[in-house]
């Protein structure tokens, strides 16, 4: 029996053998296909780190050259602040200085006017007078609000309660003693004294600066200027100054808040008025708006907090 068995595997051996050896050498292709693979797969990632590596090298020098480039710049601006605040502060002196300078000798000619205004009572003269205070109230309202601009923009607002009632009237009656010569009718309509917490000397250059355009832009024939105060829900008051002058065209009321903008060429204003009061305003938390008639009047509308 076991003579006929190993007759029988003798005689299989041959195949089976040749089937193991093609397994073998298709597995050892498959090997070497797959060292292949392996090897290139090897390179490629050699290859991206070193890529990877170039790159955050790059990285690194364009955040070293952007860090440094960032220094230089901060270092730019802090000089070019301290350029411009030192600019800022001596154009501040000088339109400061040069205000209070020239009051001296306006001072001077108006009461020169005065003086000659009680020499002579024909109606020439009187007429000639008044022209002349007319002008030096101009130059003074010029002076003022040059002196106003130099101060507003680096003051730090003095908040305290005001009698608004009190203040408007102080403040028209200033206007009308300095034209003597204009029929004024003033009505002031506000409820029973309203107190507001602002800035006593913004709030007045304001008010000064608005109703002397009323006095400036006037038409012919009595002025008549109303200061309507309203105090609103939402915790603010409403200031609105109303005057019969003579307007302003429709095309100008977007640039009449322009510094040195002049809506009528033949304007003898500073065209900084509306300008420092715009600044003004919203320095105490404010807004402005304006509504005018060519021929009719304007109209100022202030809205501030009450507090």
């Amino acid at each position: 029996m076991l003579n006929w068995y190993s007759m029988i595997r003798k005689k299989e051996s041959p195949e089976v053998l040749a089937s193991l050896q093609k397994r073998v050498f298709d597995l050892h292709i498959e090997n070497e296909v797959l060292k292949e693979h392996l090897a290139s797969q090897r390179d490629m990632f050699i290859r991206t780190n070193l890529y990877m590596n170039e790159l955050q090298n790059e990285l690194e020098k364009s955040k070293d050259l952007v860090q440094q480039q960032n220094q230089e710049l901060e270092e730019k601006v802090t000089l070019r602040t301290a350029e411009l605040s030192t600019i800022n502060a001596e154009l501040q002196t000088l339109l400061y200085r040069s205000s209070h300078d020239l009051k001296a000798p306006l001072c001077t000619i108006k009461g020169l006017v005065m003086l000659l205004e009680s020499l002579n009572n024909d109606e020439e003269h009187v007429e000639i007078c008044a022209m002349m205070n007319d002008t030096i109230y101009r130059q003074e309202t010029l002076l003022q609000n040059l002196s106003f601009l130099g101060s507003v923009k680096s003051r730090h607002c003095i908040y305290k309660e005001i009698n608004l009632m009190s203040l408007l009237k102080e403040v028209t009656d200033e206007c009308k003693t300095k034209h003597p010569n204009v029929h004024t009718e003033i009505k002031i309509d506000t409820p029973e004294n309203p107190v507001i917490s602002s800035d006593t000397y913004l709030l007045t250059e304001v008010i000064r600066a608005v109703i002397s355009n009323s006095f400036i832009f006037r038409k012919e024939g009595p002025l008549e200027i109303t200061l309507d105060v309203k105090l609103t829900e939402s915790n603010t008051i409403i200031l609105s100054i109303r005057d019969n002058g003579i307007g302003i065209k429709e095309k100008f009321i977007p640039l009449v808040f322009d510094m040195f903008y002049r809506a009528n060429e033949q304007s003898q204003g500073s065209g900084l008025g509306l300008f420092c009061t715009k600044s003004a305003v919203e320095k105490m938390g404010g807004s402005v708006i304006l509504r005018t008639i060519e021929g009719s009047g304007t109209e100022i509308i202030i809205t501030l907090p009450l507090q």
